[in-house]
């Protein structure tokens, strides 16, 4: 890279640059499409999502037991490092994996998970 140039070149230059260092190793990622399935094979440390019916959303730390098939729930983003899903048997699961102060609250709304593209081939596998 060169120093040569006006200041707001130079300036975008350097951003690009550190926008390709911080996505090396990120990029590509599996194509993911909505409804696509996948089943946890090991125990699958996570963060849950709560959603609420008001404009909040809050987490829980959790552990996804394995033979848990997780459903995306929308399209992978071009640009990013993790996925959207859900249990299919989210309803069984909830009172596992929710604590009970959220899901008993009168505006819970449901719960997701974002998954990092990481796992898919070490904890999780496509169905």
């Amino acid at each position: 890279m060169t120093d040569s140039g006006p200041l707001w070149l130079r300036s975008l230059r350097y951003r690009f640059l550190r926008l390709r260092i911080a996505l090396q190793g990120r990029l590509p990622h599996p194509r993911i499409a909505q409804g696509e399935r996948f089943k946890v094979i090991r125990p699958l440390a996570a963060s849950g999502l709560v959603q609420w019916k008001a404009p909040f959303t809050s987490g829980f730390e959790c552990v996804i037991p394995p033979g848990t098939i997780l459903v995306a729930n929308h399209d992978s983003v071009p640009v990013s490092i993790a996925f959207g899903c859900v249990p299919a048997n989210s309803k069984e699961l909830e009172a596992q994996l929710v604590p009970e102060q959220d899901r008993t609250s009168e505006k819970y709304g449901g719960y997701y998970f974002v998954l990092p593209y990481k796992h898919i081939g070490r904890e999780l596998e496509k169905c």
